[in-house]
This record gives C-alpha cells, structure tokens and sequence, in this order.
C-alpha cells in the first residue's frame, strides 16, 4: 500500500505547475554544444566517436546525448487505442495472451478455463485443422476475451472448421488468423495472387465479425529470423503494400480490408530502439494507408507484439526469463494491443514457465503502472529522434524496394531471403566472437551446478522459408560439440 501512495505523490509532484516556471529553478540553460564540450573534457582525449557512438542496428547513428535541439519538430503523445466504452478501466489497455497447444480437447479446455481465470485474457490457439472447437472453447465467454488462431498444419482448413462452428454460435468475436498470403507463398511457395484472391474472399466470409481479422501480417517472421528492426517494418510493409494492391479497386473494399488487418510484430533485445520501432509502425501504416486513399488514424491499427525467438539463447535458459520481461515492457511502451510473452520451449515448457511467461504483462501492469499512462515514452529527445530516424530508414528501404518491382519479385528473386540470412550470420558470428554480449552465453557464463542448458536441434531452412533462429546459434552448437 505504501508503494501505490509514493507512486501517487510522485505523479502529483511531477504534474506541479510550478516545475514548467522558468524562474522556478534557478539554473542556467545549457544548449547541446555546452554538453558535448563538457563530454569532450570528461572522455580525456579520447575519441568521442570511437568511445561514445554506436549504430542500432547498422544503420542510425545513436549519440550519447539527445537534446531538444535535435528535434525539429513538437513531439506529440501518441493514441494506441480509442477511449474504453467502459468507465474505470484505465487509459492504457492491452490483452495478455498464452498459447494453447490442442491435442487433447478436454485438457486444453482446462487449461484455457485456468489460464483466463489467473491473468490471461486473450489466447493463441495453436491449430492443425483437427479441432474439436465446441470441446476445446467449452464455457469460454468469446466476446470478453481477443482469440487468434495459429494455424500450423493446414490452414485453410482451420479456417473452414472454426467457421463452421463459431457460424452456430452468433457470438462476438476479437482477434484473427495469424495467417496471410505471404505465409502460404513463404511455407509452400503457392503462387501469391492465387493466395490473395483466396484471402479476398475470407474477407467477405467474415464480414459477420468485424472485430475479427481473417489476415494477420506477419512482420515478426523478419525479426525472428535474424532480421533488424528496420528490415521487418520495410519488408513487412512490403507485403502489405503487394496486398493492397493485388484487391480489388473499389475504395469500400481497400477501407474494410486495410482497416482490419492485424499486424503481428516482434520485439527482441534492443529495448529503446523496438520501442521506437512499434511507435514509427504505427505511424508508417497509416502513412501508407493515406497513399491509397484510405481513412487511417494510427490508434486504429491492432497490434499484436510477441517476444522474440531471435534474442533467446539455449544456453543458461533461465536468462531468457529477464529477456521476456524488458521484451514485454518494449512492447507495452511501444504501444501493443495484445501482448504474447513466449516460452522458449513452446509446447515443452514447463508450468513454472508458462506461469512467469502469462504473469510478466500482469506485472508491468499492477506493479509497473505501465497502465496508468497511454504514451509514457513520449517526448524523451532521444526516443523521439530515434523513431523519427527508423521511420525515415524504413520509407526509403519501402521505396527502394518498390523502385525494384516491389516484394513479390524481391521474394521470387530471394533477394528478401539473402538480405535476412546474411543479417541472421552476421550477428550470429558477432555473438561467437563476443563481439556482441549476451548474458549467460559469452558473458557471465553460468559455472558448475548452475549451468542449465537446453539441448539444441537441427537447423533446417527450405530455399524458400525463412525460418526462427537465435542469435547465439552458432555458440549452440559449439557448446553441444
């Protein structure tokens, strides 16, 4: 109790009218080139660009010091959602998922009856086209909840047999398919406009649940594969530019169709940096979505954000705990409407793991606050830069990309392919050589009756997947050698 008063006067004493009076606090301003002077006398003689400067990402240029200055522009809060129709719910929401592995109906029934009982509020069902629906979602109140459904093993399938159920249903419905064109040319190499015209017409059969989203873009398939940052947003918009314009012309259908796709992104270790990135999505979507005449306001986009295959390792396992939670707390402040905290092991993980994975967002919201603000992150000069710097990398990857033929011959031509994988080896080998840190697998490395590794397994990639991979791969296989 005594932690929520604090935490309340702190926010009174922060929101003081008196703090924005120039003459309150008596001290002189300080421009930025008065910083950098004070830098350069502190670093003695050593060079400030060498020492102080790192890239994010390979690409911007992140200074050891941001100041107003560096802002040609009056940063805004961004809105990641509208208003609750509901009074007394707080200003900042999102949805807690877990995933949910079917294979046998009563037990997942159970299962998802406790976990939404015990913090979780949005599921991701993990489907191979078999299911039960009726045994499986038993008692579960739909309208209350965001479902998705992955589809692992034949998802069309899955779609045609959730319909049929939820068709007897007449509930409501929140959430979607994590499935799209890209996933079926990506795992099968189908021909795109064959996939897309399919997808047109799911649109059509769920026009019932407009909450529900028969396509979910997977931009998290870059970043788990070994891609940046900068590299999932602009191949990401990639697709959904190729969508938008394969569908038909008729401006109701683009305005239905762009407004209810779902865009599943991944944040992975680089905490500031996926923040901006979430932030600048946002932003680009519905830039884009204004170039084909669309209305697109970006707290209108649904956000689904997962933690990060990429940035867990198999070596020290325990490690990837605390990844999962900076990981989530990127993705809050970053603007998510459902957050999936994932175990390394999937299906294998433990209950302990799967408990601490569905408890992290509960956390960050009950003891972090993270809910008491809609856009804590805004105007802090440095995050503020750094959105602006990823969305200006993005748009001219985008446009080079287009200049190109666009993603459908980037993707026939593999160049998306190339460009991920020797990214992917490129961090890969800076992890082996200790170039990059990664605690507990070339750094602190647990010792004796500590270590806890999990056993590593063949690595495999059709010429035209791009498959989820970690970052300390090659160590992996040193350490099983």
């Amino acid at each position: 109790m005594k932690t929520k008063i604090k935490a309340k006067a702190f926010l009174i004493t922060i929101q003081n009218p008196n703090m924005i009076r120039p003459d309150f606090y008596p001290f002189p301003v300080k421009s930025k080139n008065d910083w950098l002077e004070q830098i350069h006398q502190d670093l003695k003689g050593k060079d400030f660009e060498k020492t102080l400067v790192k890239k994010v990402w390979g690409e911007i240029l992140q200074q050891p010091i941001y100041h107003s200055e560096d802002l040609d522009f009056n940063p805004q809060p961004m809105t990641f959602h509208p208003p609750s129709e509901i009074p007394g719910l707080s200003p900042r929401l999102w949805s807690n998922a877990v995933s949910i592995y079917p294979s046998d109906s009563r037990l997942s029934n159970k299962e998802i009856l406790e976990v939404l009982q015990n913090g979780a509020d949005a599921l991701i069902i993990h489907a191979s086209g078999n299911e039960d629906w009726e045994k499986i979602l038993k008692d579960v109140l739909l309208p209350y909840i965001t479902l998705y459904i992955l589809p692992e093993k034949n998802p069309r399938k899955v779609r045609d047999s959730f319909f049929q159920f939820i068709s007897k249903t007449e509930t409501m419905l929140h959430g979607g398919f994590l499935n799209s064109p890209f996933d079926e040319v990506f795992g099968t190499n189908l021909n795109l406009s064959d996939s897309v015209q399919y997808f047109e017409a799911e649109f059509n059969k769920w026009k019932k649940y407009p909450n529900f989203s028969p396509l979910v873009l997977n931009f998290a398939r870059y970043r788990n594969s070994g891609g940046t940052g900068i590299q999932e947003l602009s191949f990401g918009f990639g697709e959904l530019i190729e969508l938008i314009s394969s569908i038909s012309d008729e401006k109701s259908t683009l305005q239905d169709i762009f407004s209810r796709i779902v865009i599943h992104s991944s944040v992975a270790g680089d905490h500031f940096p996926e923040i901006a990135k979430l932030k600048a999505l946002r932003k680009i979507w519905a830039m884009i979505g204004a170039k084909f005449g669309v209305e697109s306001n970006p707290s209108n986009l649904q956000l689904l954000v997962s933690t990060s295959t990429w940035s867990k390792s198999l070596i020290d396992k325990n490690t990837n705990l605390i990844r999962d939670s900076y990981e989530a707390m990127s993705g809050i402040l970053g603007g998510c409407n459902c957050i999936w905290v994932r175990p390394i092991q999937g299906n294998d993980a433990s209950n302990l793991e799967k408990r601490v994975a569905r408890n992290i967002s509960s956390i960050l919201k009950e003891e972090s606050y993270l809910d008491k603000v809609m856009d804590p992150s805004a105007g802090t000069y440095y995050l503020e830069k750094l959105q602006e710097q990823i969305e200006n990398a993005v748009q001219n990857k985008i446009a080079e990309l287009e200049n190109e033929g666009g993603w459908e011959k980037a993707f026939e031509g593999r160049k998306i392919h190339q460009q991920i994988r020797a990214q992917r080896l490129k961090t890969q080998k800076a992890v082996e050589n200790s170039e990059i840190s990664k605690i507990g697998a070339n750094k602190f490395k647990a010792q004796g009756k500590l270590i806890d590794n999990l056993s590593s397994k063949d690595f495999s990639e059709e010429e035209s997947e791009l498959t989820e991979s970690r970052a300390t791969a090659l160590l992996e296989t040193q350490n099983h050698s």
